[in-house]
Formats: structure tokens, C-alpha cells, sequence
């Protein structure tokens, strides 16, 4: 029995010795991988975040062409009911304009004739002087964006298109119109602001210039690289290498880090099929930090389970072991008692046997001396 005690506190004393171990190895091990895993984390939150903005900017590139479609598609109608006008003139045009902005809430609508002229609600006048996509336009090009034009003092995105089929008006022929847009009602109809919680997104020219800026933008400015150039840190390479592959139309992805701070955010650049726009999507940093803040404490957590399973194993393990080795004593002990019961009763049976051996010519011998002395 007092082998089994001891042995009993030796095991306890072991298992009480291995959680203390596994105490101090999570203390020693949780900074240790917080600081091992904190670049490793990094590289896949921006590779995670790098993905989600490309498959954003896809969606989102997908809507603003569909959205672009409809002005077209207005003024194609615009052409059907300007067809079935008999006896067409410049005054039955330029009402037909007045009434059509004000019915349908047009804030600009022009028609082209072939000699150049462009036709508005107040007036006409030769329309290579004001507005720089006529030329395409008269050369039969279909569909036309032209973004920051302006127009008695205001500024549109005009979007053209080519009638295949020119209406006549007196001695020359209709052969274009022109709907236009302020950038506020651009960023309205292609629903930019709040559209998405964890950033936002803005549309650009190729050569930076914003075309819709977004409200939530915190920086100042009407060109994209120059916000970058001027509030975030960067290298005379990265910026001309984002140029370039926004020149060109590609997609492009930047991570920039503010002056005087940690904080940085991710720009991911994807250009609109059909324009030369580009999608800017951000991703502001606080919201790659909260990511990347889960993402290291469910590793860490993981790591830490992952330790106490293993120490546990260990400890069962251990017992059994310890468990095996008591079970094994306790056997051969009960075979050690087993045979001293048998050398026991094995010598009180001899012990027996000598005695009545013994006692019996004993009895005999002391029988013959008492009848000899009588």
C-alpha cells in the first residue's frame, strides 16, 4: 500500500509540474508569435484585401457601364419621337429640346447637324468651338463619353451618339445628339456614395483627374496622383509605374501609408470597359487593421489551443503510462503474496507433519523411561 501512495503523489506531482510548464510556455509562447505571425498575417490580410477590392471594382466597373447605358438609350428614343416630326425646324428643335429637359429632368440636351452646328433649348451655334467631342461625333463615331466639358459655365460628362440614319431639317440634316450630365448626378445615377461600408470608390480619367469624387474621400485635391504623391509615402518608382499602368488600361493595385503615420490604405485601380474612367476603390487602413487584429488573434488563439491540446495528450498520456506501470506493480505484488501464501502454508503443513513426526516416537521413548524407572 505505501507503494502505491507514493506512487500515487509522484503522479500527481508530475501533473502539477506539467500544467505549470504549460503555464509558463503560453506566457513564453503567445508574444513570441504575435511578433513571428504579425508579417505573415499582414501579407495575407493585403492579399485578402487585394482580391475583394478586384472582384469589387469588377462589380462595380460592370454597374457603372450598365448605368451609362441608359442615357444612351434615352436619347435613341429622343431620336424616334424627333423622327416623327413632320417639316422639321431649327425652332420646332430647339422646343422639342426645352420640353423634353424639363418633362424628363435633362439637365443638358443638344442635337448636331451635319454642318457642325449644335442645337440647345435657348439657341444654337458652331459646335467645334465649345465642345471637344463634336469632331468624333461628325465622323460617325456611335457612342461618345467626354468628360469635364464646358457649357455656358458648367461643367458635364456629355455622352453622344451617331444617328445611323440622319433627319432631315431644312436644306442640312441631324445627324448626332448629345445628352449631358453634372458629375453630382453622374455619382447619383452610378450610386457611388455609402455604396459600400468598408470603403469607397471614386471615378477617374486616365490621367487622374477625378471625375466623381467621392464625399467620403479625406483628402483634398482633383487628381488622384496628386493626393498620392502629396499624402501618402511612396517612391518616384511606385507612382510612375501607377501612371503607367493607368495610361495603358490596366488594373492596378497600390498599398499606401500616410505621411507621419501607420496608418495606410489599400487603392485598387480597374478601368471601365467602354471610357476612358477608371474605378478607384479604397480600402481604408482601419478596416485592413480590424481584419488583420482577427485574423493574428484567431491564430493566436488556435496556437494556444493547439499547445494546451498538445500538453494535454501529454499528461494522458503520462498517466497512462503511470497507470500501466501501477497496474503491472500491482500485479506483481499480487503474485508475490500469492506465492509467500503458498510458502506459508506449505511450511506450516511441514511443520505439522515434522511435529506429529516427531512427537510420536517421542511419546514412545518417554512411555519406555517412565515404565523402566518403575
Amino acid at each position: 500500500m505505501k507503494k502505491r501512495t507514493a506512487s500515487g503523489k509522484g503522479i500527481s506531482r508530475l501533473s502539477i509540474a506539467l500544467v505549470v510548464v504549460l503555464v509558463l510556455l503560453i506566457a513564453a509562447c503567445v508574444p513570441m508569435f504575435n511578433y513571428i505571425t504579425s508579417g505573415m498575417v499582414n501579407d495575407i490580410a493585403v492579399s485578402i484585401n487585394q482580391q475583394y477590392s478586384r472582384e469589387l471594382n469588377q462589380q462595380m466597373s460592370a454597374h457603372i457601364a450598365g448605368a451609362l447605358e441608359y442615357p444612351f438609350q434615352r436619347l435613341e428614343m429622343l431620336r424616334c419621337s424627333l423622327q416623327m416630326m413632320d417639316r422639321m425646324t431649327g425652332e420646332k428643335l430647339m422646343t422639342f429640346i426645352s420640353r423634353q429637359e424639363q418633362a424628363n429632368n435633362i439637365p443638358y440636351l443638344a442635337f448636331v447637324t451635319e454642318d457642325g452646328n449644335v442645337y440647345e433649348a435657348k439657341g444654337y451655334y458652331l459646335g467645334t468651338t465649345r465642345i471637344k467631342m463634336l469632331g468624333k461625333l461628325l465622323s460617325g463615331e456611335k457612342h461618345i463619353i467626354s468628360d469635364n466639358e464646358t457649357i455656358a459655365g458648367n461643367s458635364f460628362v456629355l455622352m453622344g451618339t451617331a444617328f445611323d440614319t440622319p433627319i432631315p431639317m431644312g436644306d442640312t440634316n441631324i445627324c448626332a445628339a448629345i445628352i449631358g450630365m453634372t458629375n453630382d448626378e453622374l455619382s447619383r445615377e452610378i450610386v457611388l456614395n455609402n455604396q459600400f461600408a468598408s470603403g469607397y470608390s471614386s471615378i477617374i480619367h486616365r490621367n487622374g483627374s477625378y471625375i466623381v469624387k467621392n464625399r467620403a474621400t479625406p483628402f483634398s485635391g482633383l487628381n488622384v496622383f496628386s493626393i498620392i504623391e502629396k499624402n501618402y509615402s511612396h517612391t518616384d518608382e511606385e507612382i510612375s509605374r501607377l501612371k503607367n499602368a493607368v495610361s495603358s488600361g490596366e488594373p492596378y493595385a497600390i498599398t499606401a501609408t500616410q505621411e507621419g503615420d501607420d496608418t495606410f490604405s489599400f487603392l485598387y485601380f480597374a478601368p471601365v470597359e467602354g471610357t476612358e474612367w477608371y474605378i478607384v476603390n479604397t480600402m481604408p487602413g482601419t478596416f485592413i487593421k480590424s481584419s488583420v487584429a482577427k485574423l493574428q488573434d484567431s491564430l493566436t488563439k488556435l496556437s494556444v489551443l493547439g499547445i494546451v491540446i498538445i500538453m494535454a495528450m501529454i499528461v494522458i498520456l503520462l498517466q497512462t503510462i503511470s497507470g500501466a506501470k501501477m497496474r503491472k506493480n500491482q500485479q506483481e505484488l499480487e503474485t508475490a503474496y500469492a506465492m509467500a501464501e503458498q510458502a506459508n502454508e506449505a511450511k506450516t503443513e511441514f511443520l505439522f507433519s515434522m511435529s506429529h513426526d516427531i512427537r510420536t516416537p517421542m511419546n514412545a521413548i518417554l512411555g519406555y523411561s517412565r515404565l523402566v524407572k518403575k
